[in-house]
């Protein structure tokens, strides 16, 4: 009778995943035409035909979305005076997550017409400077308002006015100083 062992996987076979991993990924995903492909000498020509005209009846008056065309937003546009504010979304002290932060000048800005409910900005954020103990060292990583600052909707319709660009999806903010 068989037993069945588990057993950790060798430095090869890590590797071997790793290479497979980085591969897959670094290939581009748009680029890839089956057309070009080895697959176009084992398919005739007429199957694509067949399949492009299907494709044609079946998606009549209705348009198909192209990335090839498709326009980013790269900018955003508000009435004058009425600047989105910022949302926390989640925060517990060192792991903050915002949405429409703002950035000027490399100096966070959070838009709150409640600045009472913006947590501390110690709990949110230092200045990234070596970490040492002695007490000049930790007052030296106390965020100033050049880091962080916290600002009324009519400060920031002064400082923005009605547009700002747009830094789409996720933006991670990493201070973290070497220990």
């Amino acid at each position: 009778m068989l037993k069945h062992t588990t057993s950790v996987p060798t430095k090869r076979e890590c590797l071997l995943i790793a290479l497979l991993l980085f591969v897959l990924l670094s290939l581009p995903r748009t680029a890839i035409d089956v057309r070009e492909s080895h697959a176009l000498r084992l398919v005739s020509e007429s199957v694509f035909q067949k399949h492009d005209s299907d494709l044609e009846s079946t998606s009549q008056g209705v348009e198909v979305p192209s990335t090839e065309s498709e326009h980013w937003r790269t900018r955003s546009t508000w009435p004058s005076n009425q600047v989105p504010s910022t949302t926390i979304v989640s925060h517990v002290p060192g792991w903050t997550i915002f949405d429409n932060l703002f950035l000027l000048n490399g100096t966070v800005f959070i838009v709150t017409g409640d600045q009472k409910s913006v947590p501390d900005r110690k709990s949110i954020t230092s200045t990234g400077v070596r970490i040492d103990n002695d007490a000049e060292s930790v007052a030296a990583r106390i965020p100033t308002d050049r880091e962080l600052r916290v600002i009324t909707l009519d400060e920031a319709g002064e400082l923005f006015g009605t547009s700002a660009d747009l830094m789409d999806g996720i933006t991670w903010i990493v201070n973290d100083p070497p220990q």
